[in-house]
Parts: structure tokens; C-alpha cells; sequence
């Protein structure tokens, strides 16, 4: 039996060579399996990774994008709410009431003194307003009289020469005996030969003639009236 022993544990060695054998393949599939998962692991995280860095950069640009519009819609709200705030302002204006009408020009006081300060100093349309409405007033008998001839003046310095004659005509009428009636049917004369109608010039230069011989103005009518024939 002890002769056999060698034999025995060669025997058995033989027989457990298949199996030592059979375990090794096994592992060595398992190694391979697990080396294939692994570099299919190291293969999806590689995709991944470079997945995950363009979708970053594509949030990015959207992120971009996002801003760019945001700004374009910030600008259209504001011109919108400009143009908004000027039609409240037509509208406004077009149903506020209208301005009121300027305050008209007021009037000197109606005297005949402020009526020869405006005379004096040039300004024979205001000195006009001043002088009717002294007029209209019942003046005195001598504001009457000097508003009435200065009246008569400031229309024949304005050129006004058909309504100076009127006003000439009716100190005339109103006060026949003053000193300064020769010196009216001169004017009258000069107002019908600056209106072009020399034949009523003639007739109030004769006039002046007539009734005033001697005065001032005498030498000046028969001059003008020989200069009209």
C-alpha cells in the first residue's frame, strides 16, 4: 500500500487537471468580460463627458441669446411706452380748453394830455384811440375843442387825409371863431390835393383866401393854388 501511495498522487493530480484547467478559462472569460465593461464604461464617460461639454456650450449660447432678446424686447417696451405717453399728450391737448384770447391792448387813460404825449411823440394811431374816446367822454368845452383839432392832426399826420378833412371840417362847424380855423381850410385844402382832387383843393384855397386874408397861411394857399391852374 505504501508503493501505492506515489501512484495514487499522481493519479489524482491527473484527475484534477481537467478541473484546475476548466477554472482558469473561466476566470480568464471573466476577466475579459470585466475588462470589456470597463473600457465600455471608460468609452460612455468619455461620450458623456464630451456630451456634457457641448451641451454647456450650447446652454451657453441660448443663455446668449436669451440675453440678446431680453434686451430687444426691454427697447420695444420703452419706445412703446414713449409712444404711449405722446398720444396722452395729443389727447390731452385736444380736449384741453383753448387758451384764452389775449388780453386786448390796453388803452392810455383817456385825457386829452395823453392823447398829445402819444401825438408828440410819434405814435398817431394810439394818440387816434386816445383823443375819440376823450371825445366820447362830454369832455370840457376846452378839452373838447383841443381834442377835436388834435384829432383833426393826427389823422393828417397818420395820411388818413379823407377823414382829417371830415374832422378839420367839423372843428370848423364847432368852433368858427378860434384862431386856428384859417390854419383847418389850409389842411382841408392840402387833404383833397393829396387825394389827387385838385378842383375841391382850389375851392378851399380860395376859401382860405376869402376869409383869411391876412393870416399866415394866406401866402402859402395862393402858391398852391396857382401851382393847380
Amino acid at each position: 500500500m505504501e508503493r501505492l501511495k506515489p501512484y495514487l498522487s499522481c493519479l489524482m493530480v491527473v484527475a484534477l487537471l481537467p478541473l484546475l484547467s476548466c477554472k482558469t478559462r473561466g476566470d480568464l472569460r471573466r476577466e475579459e468580460e470585466l475588462k470589456r465593461l470597463r473600457a465600455q464604461i471608460a468609452d460612455e464617460r468619455s461620450s458623456s463627458d464630451a456630451d456634457g461639454q457641448e451641451l454647456k456650450m450650447e446652454v451657453s449660447r441660448l443663455s446668449g441669446l436669451i440675453e440678446e432678446l431680453f434686451q430687444q424686447n426691454r427697447a420695444l417696451q420703452n419706445d412703446l411706452e414713449a409712444m404711449n405717453n405722446r398720444l396722452k399728450e395729443m389727447e390731452a391737448a385736444k380736449s384741453a380748453p383753448p387758451p384764452p384770447p389775449p388780453a386786448p391792448k390796453a388803452v392810455e387813460k383817456a385825457s386829452y394830455a395823453s392823447g398829445k404825449a402819444l401825438f408828440d411823440k410819434g405814435s398817431f394811431s394810439e394818440a387816434i384811440e386816445v383823443l375819440e374816446s376823450v371825445l366820447q367822454s362830454k369832455p370840457s368845452l376846452a378839452d373838447k375843442k383841443n381834442s377835436l383839432y388834435l384829432l383833426a392832426e393826427a389823422y393828417f399826420a397818420n395820411k388818413q387825409y379823407g377823414q382829417a378833412a371830415i374832422e378839420y371840417s367839423q372843428f370848423k362847424k364847432s368852433f368858427p371863431k378860434d384862431n386856428r380855423v384859417a390854419k383847418c381850410i389850409y389842411r382841408q385844402a392840402n387833404c383833397f390835393k393829396n387825394l389827387g382832387k385838385k378842383k375841391e383843393a382850389a375851392l378851399f384855397y380860395q376859401e382860405l383866401l376869402d376869409g383869411f386874408p391876412k393870416s399866415t397861411y394866406a401866402p402859402r394857399a395862393r402858391k398852391e393854388l396857382a401851382g393847380l391852374k
